[in-house]
């Protein structure tokens, strides 16, 4: 499955169960642009699902540093993932297998949870609901300005809610029909798997409000595994039986890479209070232009760097001045 960047002014529609997983979307402007997946040992790249050696060697191979969180966006990345879509997998796969020390990981896990409630704070105040694509793209840029690695998932989440409140699974699946960017999009950033800042502003109804949390950080989640009613919608899943698709094979009809890359990007489970969120990884996606050319989380509200600049900086000093 193919990485994706996602436009700063307009985000593209129709990522349907005719687009979403066939080709890889990229936007420019308004444009949309679609290349067809090509297969990367014929492009002399390492694969998405290469160690960490193989993975630093062919970067390197091509005039790409890995010294910076955001190297996705050197022009030499640029050119490659221009041939190979799907190489924007590549930069995910080293930031989940580099090391980090120890005075990273403290830092980081004292940092983004500041970042991530800075954000969440603006996000409630503006209102908007399911900007979980604008707000991870946000969150990713500020994390890197702070030299943190991270990178921007798309995929599914089924919400569990508990017996007693008498309400059944949410679904959020990836293939489905209708007009939208993702499912839903967290960013991974190490410790955390999962950073969700819009798990409450997804147009929830107000007895699921109830039992949602208001952020998610997940440092050591579950293992779960991506099944099939997670990912795809009850309506493809019977227009694939109608084809003679045993379901065995949904996957690979839709997407001959789906498996491979759950196996290299796999499923969480997170508990939060009663609730169980399952996290299933279908895509990475990642910001098309820095934050000063972001529009934020909407139209009415602050830009990307105004964001950044007045709320996210400022918390980020009163954290480390209390900190000495």
């Amino acid at each position: 499955m193919g990485g994706g960047r996602g436009s700063c002014e307009t985000f593209p529609a129709a990522l349907t169960f005719h687009g979403i997983l066939g080709d890889s979307l990229r936007p420019f402007g308004t444009r949309l642009v679609k290349w067809a997946l090509l297969a990367q040992k014929q492009l002399h790249m390492a694969d998405f699902t290469a160690g960490l050696d193989s993975l630093v060697q062919d970067f390197e191979s091509h005039g790409i540093p890995v010294g910076t969180p955001g190297f996705y966006d050197h022009e030499a990345f640029v050119r490659k993932e221009k041939q190979n879509p799907q190489y924007l997998n590549n930069y995910a796969r080293f930031v989940s297998l580099r090391a980090y020390d120890s005075d990273y990981l403290d830092r980081a896990r004292t940092e983004i949870p500041v970042v991530a409630k800075a954000l969440h704070g603006e996000l409630v105040e503006d209102g908007r609901q399911g900007a979980c694509v604008d707000t991870s793209g946000v969150l990713s840029k500020a994390l890197e300005r702070e030299g943190i690695w991270n990178f921007v998932v798309k995929g599914s989440l089924t919400l569990d809610f508990p017996s007693r409140s008498g309400i059944g699974k949410r679904f959020f699946w990836t293939v489905d029909e209708g007009e939208f960017v993702a499912a839903h999009t967290w960013v991974f950033a190490p410790p955390f798997a999962v950073v969700d800042v819009t798990i409450r502003q997804q147009g929830h109804s107000e007895d699921e409000y109830a039992h949602l949390p208001d952020i998610v950080l997940a440092e050591s989640p579950a293992p779960a595994t991506a099944e099939i009613d997670d990912v795809i919608a009850p309506d493809i899943r019977a227009f694939l039986a109608l084809q003679g698709v045993p379901r065995s094979q949904f996957f690979r009809a839709i997407n001959p890479t789906m498996v491979r890359f759950f196996e290299v990007f796999p499923a969480c489970r997170v508990t939060a209070g009663e609730m169980a969120l399952k996290y299933v990884p279908t895509a990475v996606g990642a910001p098309d232009c820095p934050l000063e050319k972001m529009i934020g989380l909407s139209q009415e509200s602050r830009n990307g760097i105004e964001i950044y600049e007045q709320v996210i900086v400022p918390a980020l000093k009163q954290i480390r001045g209390r900190m000495g």
